[in-house]
C-alpha cells in the first residue's frame, strides 16, 4: 500500500474518527468543560491531512511557517481557529488537548492498518512532525497580540501578565514538539533548549545553554547556519541537512529548519532539529531493496528470453522433422502399390507424429523410409538385440536372406565403411 492510498483511506474514515475523538474528548470529563463540536474536528482533520500529503511530497517543506501574504500557508486554518478560540477565551493548553486528541486517534488508525512496518513508521513520522509544526502555528497565534494598538496602552500589570503568559508559551512549545528546539541568540549561544534536543546531541539541558550552535555541528554545517543567519528575514525559514555532532564527537545525519524571530529589538532563531540516522538507514534498505528488485528483474528478463529462445529452436527442429521425416513418408505411401507395404509406412508415419508431440529424445530418420516392410521388420528385431541366428528362426528366413537384408539396410541408411553396428544405430530411432 502507498502513501496516498493510506491517505485516502484515513479520508474515507473521516466520520469514524469524529467518534472516536468525540468519544475520547467527552471520557476526558471536566477537563473539557469548553464547547467543541464537529466543525472543529474538520478544521483539524483538513489541516493534518493537507499537511500529511504536502510533506509526503517534500519532507524539508516548512509547511506551517506563516506569512500574512503567503496564501499556500497550509496552516493558516488552524491559526484563524487558534485565534476565534482564544479570544472566547480558552486557554491554549486545552485547545492543544484537543488537536492532540485527533493526533492519537489518527496514529491508531494507522497503527490497525494492513501495511508493512515501514509504511507504518513513515506515517506516523510524518504525523508528528505535521502535529509539531500545528502546535507551534496555534501557540504563536496565541502569543499574538489580539490589537496591535492597545499594546501601547497597556499598565504595568498587563505587561507583567503578558511577559508570564509568554513564558509560558515558550515553555509549551519546548516541551510538547517532538522535535529538538533550540533558541539561539545573536551571538551564535543557545538561551534554551528543549529535553529531545538534549537527546539528540548527549548533553543535558543545562550544558547545552551558552553553547556556540557552530560547535553542534561541522565546517559545512557551521557555514550554512552562518549564511542563514544572515539572509533570513523574520517569521520566514530555511531548511538543510547537514552532519551534527555528537557529544562523544560522532558525527549523525540531521535536517534543521531555521526560523528568524525578533523581540524586544534583538534577533533570535529558533532552530527545529531533526535526527536522520533512522530515516537515512530506512534509505540504505530501500536502495538494497531496489537493487535486489533491479537484479531479479534482470535475472527474469534473461530467463524469459531464454524460453523465448528454446521455443524458437523447438519450432525449428519440429519443422525440420516434419519437412525430412514425415513428407518423404507421405510421397511413399502415395507411391507404394501393395497394400502391406503401405499399412507398414502408415505404422512408420504414426509413429513418427507421436514422436513429434512427446519428446526428440529418440531421432527421427529420413533413411529408415527408404526400407522395405521386410527390413522394417529385420531392423526391429535388430533395435531389439535379437542375432541373426534369432531373426532366421522368427522370420523364417535363410541365413544368406538375413545378411543380404542386413548389408541393404546399412547401404540405405548410409552406414556402409562407418564402424557403428546396425544396434547400436537403431536404438535412438523410431521404427
Amino acid at each position: 500500500m502507498g502513501a496516498s492510498e493510506l491517505y485516502r483511506i484515513l479520508r474515507e474514515s473521516e466520520d469514524r474518527l469524529f467518534r472516536v475523538w468525540l468519544y475520547h474528548v467527552r471520557k476526558a470529563g471536566d477537563i473539557w468543560h469548553n464547547p467543541i463540536n464537529d466543525e472543529d474536528f474538520k478544521i483539524f482533520f483538513f489541516v493534518v491531512m493537507s499537511a500529511l500529503e504536502t510533506f509526503d511530497q517534500d519532507l524539508r517543506h516548512n509547511i506551517f511557517i506563516w506569512s500574512p501574504d503567503d496564501e499556500s500557508f497550509l496552516g493558516k486554518e488552524i491559526v484563524k481557529h487558534a485565534g476565534c478560540h482564544r479570544d472566547r477565551g480558552m486557554a491554549v493548553e486545552l485547545f492543544l488537548g484537543y488537536f492532540k486528541t485527533l493526533i492519537s486517534c489518527i496514529e491508531d488508525a494507522v497503527a490497525d492498518m494492513d501495511v508493512t512496518d515501514r509504511e507504518r513508521s513513515l506515517a506516523t513520522a510524518k504525523l508528528r512532525r505535521v502535529a509539531d509544526f500545528a502546535e507551534m502555528a496555534a501557540i504563536a497565534e496565541w502569543e499574538r497580540p489580539v490589537n496591535a494598538g492597545t499594546a501601547h496602552k497597556a499598565g504595568a500589570a498587563e505587561q507583567t501578565a503578558t511577559q508570564a503568559t509568554s513564558e509560558k508559551i515558550l515553555s509549551a512549545i519546548f516541551t510538547s514538539v517532538g522535535e529538538g528546539i533550540l533558541l539561539v541568540d545573536e551571538d551564535f549561544e543557545i538561551v534554551k533548549a528543549n529535553r529531545r534536543a538534549s537527546e539528540i546531541y548527549g548533553l543535558l539541558e543545562q550544558n547545552l545553554i551558552g553553547t556556540d550552535i557552530r560547535s553542534l555541528t561541522d565546517g559545512a554545517g557551521s557555514r550554512v547556519l552562518t549564511r542563514y543567519f544572515d539572509e533570513l528575514i523574520e517569521g520566514r525559514s530555511l531548511s538543510a541537512e547537514i552532519s551534527s555532532v555528537y557529544v562523544d564527537g560522532k558525527t549523525f545525519p540531521a535536517t534543521v529548519t531555521v526560523t528568524r524571530s525578533d523581540f524586544d529589538g534583538k534577533r533570535y532563531w529558533p532552530i527545529i532539529v531533526r535526527d536522520d540516522t533512522g530515516q537515512r538507514t530506512l534509505e540504505k534498505q530501500l536502495r538494497h531493496e531496489k537493487q535486489q528488485t533491479d537484479e531479479m528483474n534482470l535475472t527474469l528478463k534473461t530467463v524469459m528470453k531464454s524460453i523465448e529462445q528454446d521455443r524458437k529452436d523447438f519450432e525449428s527442429r519440429v519443422a525440420a522433422k516434419i519437412r525430412t521425416s514425415l513428407l518423404p513418408s507421405l510421397k511413399k505411401i502415395d507411391r507404394a502399390s501393395e497394400a502391406g507395404v503401405r499399412k507398414s509406412y502408415l505404422a512408420l508415419l504414426e509413429e513418427q507424429l507421436v514422436s513429434l508431440t512427446a519428446s526428440f529424445e529418440k531421432q527421427l530418420d529420413a533413411g529408415l523410409l527408404k526400407l522395405t516392410k521386410t527390413e522394417i521388420e529385420v531392423c526391429r528385431l535388430i533395435q531389439a538385440g535379437c542375432s541373426s541366428k534369432d531373426i532366421c528362426d522368427a522370420m523364417k528366413l535363410s541365413v544368406e536372406t538375413v545378411q543380404t537384408h542386413r548389408r541393404n539396410i546399412r547401404r540405405k541408411l548410409a552406414l556402409n565403411g562407418k564402424k557403428l553396428n546396425l544396434h547400436t544405430y537403431l536404438m535412438n530411432r523410431v521404427l
